[in-house]
């Protein structure tokens, strides 16, 4: 299994269109999946998308370079976060509502990674992401408040939980002077 995880930042630092080029035609058809945000699937296939109908448009156009499937990530879009998965012949919408936080830093390699790993288990590619979509989505619902800026999802939550109500984990963030 090879899973390419586009950053935009990347490829905009990659002012040799030969190099995208490069990535497009030798990396993307040896991937069994491909899973831009919207920003770097604009990029990839050179559209604009706004809606949940433009994400379909550039699945084709990227599953056209050959990866095995396309999940568009739709985090950013304006009224949802619904996420498309296209396998080259049908279109699947994970749907996903807007969680207000500042805590999603590191949503797209989170999905990434679980998804691989769900499909490394033997799950198929439409249950891995949907399993994914709600680990990730646990994740940025207990995001952690630390540092400065937008903090993390919270990897653990599942696992640090707990039904004792006199155990508390609190987190902390030391600084280095």
């Amino acid at each position: 299994m090879k899973f390419v995880r586009p950053n935009l930042r990347l490829f905009e630092a990659m002012e040799v269109p030969a190099a995208v080029e490069v990535i497009k035609n030798r990396l993307l058809p040896l991937a069994t999946m491909v899973t831009p945000n919207i920003p770097e699937a604009e990029y990839m296939c050179g559209q604009e998308i706004k809606n949940i109908h433009e994400m379909g448009q550039a699945a084709q156009i990227i599953g056209d370079m050959g990866p095995g499937y396309v999940l568009i990530k739709g985090g950013h879009l304006k009224e949802n976060a619904n996420d498309l998965l296209y396998n080259g012949r049908t279109m699947t919408i994970f749907e996903g509502g807007r969680i207000h936080t500042q805590n999603t830093h590191g949503t797209g390699c989170s999905i990434s990674s679980a998804i691989c790993i769900n499909m490394a288990k033997g799950m198929d590619a439409v249950l891995a992401v949907g399993e994914a979509k709600k680990y990730v989505k646990t994740g940025i619902e207990n995001g952690l408040s630390i540092g400065k800026g937008n903090g993390p999802i919270h990897h653990f939550y599942d696992l640090w939980k707990t039904s004792d109500p006199n155990v508390e984990i609190e987190f902390k963030c030391i600084e280095k002077e």
